[in-house]
């Protein structure tokens, strides 16, 4: 947790600005043309530029009447798609998708894990809920979690950073707590980085966390999820004053409400309140 402020605007009071996000809207849509895509491979009945195809419609579908006065527009979600897919011919990745379980693929899989620590208002046990982009099986059975990522800049750390990226170490860990036998479990990050010549797509290194990686993951989670029951208790949620009010290289959200000592006014006037989605 970046900052227990922004989690408290974010999550605990559920504020989002109303205006459209176009990082939010590609990413959105270049999620759902992927889903499908490999749904359709998966089943096995379609070629891979059938469901490229399929892909490049669904994003036309899904872009909708959103403006595209950016960089990050359906012309380059498109061109994208097909950069991806030229570079991961769906016949030819090493990683493949699979069925968890009839009518269940390993695309946008949702898992959840019981944690030892009460829900302060129910006293149920918190459970920790994620969902994949996908996952799948390499040749010789060893298992993926694979996110799709896109971006407008690559940083120099980008290849490095997932090495610690709490996501990936998420995903990883809620794979091992389902149970996987004596599997592998390797992380990646796949990107689409956005520049006006044309995108680029780039890959990590395919990540193995070891044992004592993930279980530090896990220990700083609880100890990060205890601090947030204590604020929920207290009513504190204390500014970071920190890279998250600034971070990829855009002001937060709630900048305006964090500036102001009486931040209730602007949240009635500029703020929405975005419904909770339950978890089944």
């Amino acid at each position: 947790m970046e900052c227990p402020r922004k989690f408290y605007w974010a999550d605990v009071r559920r504020l989002r600005l109303p205006e459209d996000n176009v990082h939010l809207h590609f990413g959105h849509v270049y999620a759902a043309a992927h889903d499908v895509a490999r749904t359709q491979w998966l089943e096995g009945q379609s070629t891979p530029q059938d469901c490229l195809n399929t892909a490049i419609y669904t994003a036309c579908y899904e872009w909708g009447s959103f403006p595209n006065n950016n960089k990050k527009n359906i012309y380059s979600l498109v061109a994208s798609l097909r950069a991806y897919y030229n570079k991961f011919p769906l016949n030819k990745d090493k990683v493949q998708p699979y069925w968890i379980a009839k009518d269940e693929p390993s695309i946008e899989a949702k898992h959840t894990a019981v944690l030892p620590i009460n829900n302060p208002e129910t006293g149920d046990p918190l459970l920790w809920y994620v969902r994949f982009d996908w996952k799948g099986l390499d040749t010789v059975g060893n298992l993926y979690v694979i996110d799709d990522k896109t971006t407008s800049t690559v940083p120099a750390m980008w290849y490095e950073q997932w090495q610690l990226s709490n996501q990936l170490l998420s995903y990883v860990w809620t794979t091992r707590e389902q149970g996987v036998g004596d599997k592998a479990i390797y992380a990646q990050a796949r990107c689409a980085a956005i520049y006006k010549a044309g995108p680029q797509i780039i890959k990590s290194e395919p990540m193995l966390y070891k044992e004592w990686q993930l279980e530090s993951w896990y220990q700083s989670t609880l100890v990060t999820i205890n601090k947030i029951i204590k604020d929920w208790e207290d009513n504190t949620w204390p500014q970071s004053f920190g890279t998250a009010c600034g971070a990829y290289g855009r002001r937060c959200n709630y900048w305006d409400l964090c500036m102001s000592n009486d931040p209730e006014p602007i949240v009635e006037a500029e703020y929405i309140h975005h419904p909770r989605q339950e978890v089944y």
